[in-house]
């Protein structure tokens, strides 16, 4: 008879994007250790876990939501080794975190870039760590450009806001605060509530405001009118990393609680933005075109004027003027991109990264990555590996 695999629950708390990215990195390390792993929504969770015998889980992962927002505490899971996706840098905790300064910083820096005459930070509707970090990133980035700030807080009296208690204010803020302006969003959800508000207040995006969100929640930013820019977070990584935490826990469940952070922020650009001194929507949808496929395998320039519905030497042209760069370079721009978050990951061999990229051979990304960087692809992973696995 083979060995038991072991069992592992990952507990999550909304039906988003994030969720579904994480647990795919949680797949691939259990695809490699021999895990089979459940996912349990939080409605579920407490009957769960009153049947988590029965199911013979040997450890969880667990997301912070589920004890901010809905009512679990660190006592529910007790029995088994659990580690958890947090914000905090608790002692008692093993724990992936999230560089929340990290994310705020990379969206401020796209926002001032703008020079608008004022900016707004809006705060998500549930108290946690992380909006408040956002929030004061915010403070001390406006504070030291020396340009008018305004926030927007949508709880009351610290309680968990409803879009009842919040889009009436939101609305009110929006129409008072200086034009133009940069948004802050806290999140994608935060920034599809700002654009809403903004389309019935007959505020034109990004013309008299521009907003960028967290995230890059894409079923979120591309329904939203104009679709909305977004700093993508690296999920999928931060799974990988909390199941390698827990395997580590459930070799030594008494050992020191260890931490790991993720980061990897990057700003999607999408017109709710209007980053861009010139704007040309032409351009945005070959901007969002190299995004979705320039990891997929060959493109050509010719294939990125085709979908801005032009010519080569035009669209070359077009692309330029807009962004600063040639259609190439943002091609090598997004394929540079992922090659360093699978170099983080740690979880894809060397010798296969070329292919997740869009590369016929290793040689070519090997050669092009050592110009970008300076460093080998080898050197890069060693760095992340020190950076991402404090002992």
């Amino acid at each position: 008879m083979g060995k038991r695999l072991k069992t592992i629950a990952y507990c999550y708390s909304h039906a988003f994007m994030m969720w579904r990215r994480r647990l795919a990195g949680i797949y691939r390390y259990a695809h490699e250790a021999g895990w089979f792993v459940m996912a349990v929504e939080a409605s579920e969770l407490r009957q769960f876990l009153r049947t988590a015998d029965v199911w013979k889980v040997d450890g969880y992962i667990v997301e912070e939501g589920l004890i901010c927002e809905c009512s679990f505490c660190l006592d529910d899971f007790r029995g088994k080794t659990a580690v958890y996706c947090w914000n905090e840098l608790a002692d008692r905790m093993w724990r992936v975190v999230h560089d929340s300064e990290e994310v705020a910083r990379c969206a401020m820096r796209e926002l001032l870039a703008l020079n608008l005459k004022s900016y707004g930070y809006v705060g998500y509707r549930v108290k946690t760590r992380w909006t408040d970090v956002r929030e004061k990133v915010f403070t001390l980035e406006t504070k030291a450009a020396g340009v008018e700030a305004a926030v927007f807080n949508p709880r009351k009296s610290g309680k968990i806001a409803t879009i009842a208690d919040f889009y009436g204010p939101l609305k009110d803020w929006l129409a008072n605060i200086r034009k133009p302006c940069g948004i802050f969003a806290a999140n994608d959800e935060m920034g599809a509530h700002v654009l809403r508000a903004a389309n019935e207040l007959d505020i034109a995006v990004p013309d008299a405001l521009s907003v960028i969100g967290i995230d890059n929640d894409e079923l979120v930013c591309e329904n939203c009118t104009p679709p909305l820019a977004s700093v993508s977070v690296d999920f999928e990584h931060s799974g990988w990393l909390a199941a390698q935490l827990l395997a580590k826990r459930m070799r030594r469940p008494k050992g020191k609680p260890q931490f790991a952070v993720f980061g990897n922020s990057k700003v999607v650009v999408r017109p709710s933005l209007g980053r861009f001194s010139k704007r040309d929507a032409a351009v945005f949808r070959a901007i969002e075109f190299i995004r979705l496929n320039a990891c997929g395998g060959e493109i050509r320039v010719e294939d990125v004027t085709r979908v801005m519905g032009v010519g080569r030497r035009s669209g070359e042209q077009r692309f330029k003027m807009t962004t600063g760069h040639s259609i190439n370079e943002e091609i090598l721009a997004v394929r540079l991109e992922r090659a360093k978050a699978l170099l983080a990951d740690g979880g894809i061999p060397l010798d296969r990264i070329h292919a997740e990229c869009g590369y016929r051979d290793g040689r070519s990304l090997r050669y092009i990555f050592a110009r970008a960087t300076g460093m080998s692809l080898r050197e890069w992973r060693a760095k992340c590996k020190a950076c991402n696995y404090p002992s």
